[in-house]
């Protein structure tokens, strides 16, 4: 776990915590319907509540306390692992399956009867105690400090036109995105619905109709993306998604300059 502690110069006071741990925000499994800032936003939340008081306004308070994500990869928060919710066995380790479905492979956390309010107090309960005793010893510590201006940089790069080199020292252009079969079958964390399953590597006529109606990838899409079928174009996907989205923005910048002159 990291955490930078900020304080202000004059005065030493807490003014905030930015906090990384690889763990991901599903304690809380796809069958919740409520709003959930699930374990980080526990985290959050028991944090701001021990250095505000606890009759503060929750995101009122003068303190705030960040729990961001780091490199988290597929680092689970539920501890008791995979089982299937008909037969109570353990999952298949390759599909992440129940008898070929998806849907009946679900990871569960540690709460009991794998109670998913309770594991996410639990896995949040865990990450505020430590974050808070890293908090404490961040005061005084010697040679930790960090201070000065604040910068950033960001860019846009177009990962589609870079060239790699591979071990053989050939060099090979990226491809243009695209989700595979594999993404339609979700994670034990949250699992997708259908005929799909985690890790395949072929594909099925009728969701190949369905995905070629959207945005037909081409022969070099496909063999780029290889052994990954493609099930979602989504490099050369120009609708439904895209006008949703840009038409507004688009609508308003050529508004503004028309408004301007």
């Amino acid at each position: 776990m990291l955490l930078l502690h900020l304080t202000a110069v004059s005065s030493g006071d807490s003014l905030g915590v930015l906090n990384w741990f690889a763990v991901h925000g599903t304690s809380m499994n796809n069958t919740n319907t409520l709003t959930s800032g699930d374990n980080k936003g526990y985290a959050s939340y028991m944090l701001e509540r021990t250095i505000n008081g606890p009759t503060v306004t929750t995101g009122k308070g003068s303190f705030v306390a960040a729990f961001a994500s780091t490199n988290l990869g597929d680092t689970s928060p539920n501890t008791n692992g995979a089982k299937c919710i008909d037969t109570g066995l353990p999952c298949d380790g390759t599909t992440s399956t129940c008898n070929g479905k998806c849907e009946n492979c679900i990871a569960f956390g540690p709460g009991t009867n794998g109670d998913m309010f309770e594991s996410t107090q639990i896995i949040g309960e865990k990450q505020f105690q430590f974050a808070l005793e890293l908090m404490k010893d961040s005061v005084g510590a010697a040679g930790s400090a960090v201070d000065g201006p604040i910068d950033y940089r960001h860019s846009f790069v177009k990962m589609s036109s870079l060239n790699v080199t591979l071990q053989d020292g050939t060099v090979k252009t990226l491809c243009s995105p695209a989700m595979g079969y594999s993404f339609a079958a979700g994670t034990t964390d949250g699992p997708g619905m259908f005929n799909f399953s985690q890790g395949a590597t072929t594909s099925n006529p009728f969701w190949n109709k369905v995905r070629d109606f959207l945005s037909q990838p081409t022969p070099g899409e496909i063999a780029c993306q290889r052994p990954k079928p493609i099930l979602l174009n989504t490099g050369e996907l120009s609708s439904p998604i895209l006008p949703s989205l840009t038409d507004p923005i688009e609508r308003d910048w050529d508004c503004q300059q028309r408004c301007a002159n």
